[in-house]
């Protein structure tokens, strides 16, 4: 099974994970590459802060998403 690249994008301010996915999709499709936009903000519309929490659930994410798609 070959191995793609992954594009790990995340939202806020606003954006929604559906959002990132449609920016990033076609540089996606022609680099064929993988795009994540984990659910990581427990309110949708703050920032990213650098929380114990919030990187715990990008770690867990991160992982989850290793065993489950085929990405380097």
């Amino acid at each position: 099974l070959r191995e793609h690249p992954a594009i790990v994008t995340l939202h806020g301010n606003g954006k929604t994970t559906r959002d990132q996915v449609e920016f990033w999709k076609g540089v996606a499709e022609t680099h064929q590459m993988i795009v994540l936009a984990p659910e990581y903000l427990e309110e949708p519309n703050r920032a990213y802060e650098y929380s114990l929490n919030e990187h715990d659930r990008m770690a867990t994410f991160l992982a989850g998403a290793r065993r489950a798609l085929s990405i380097d």
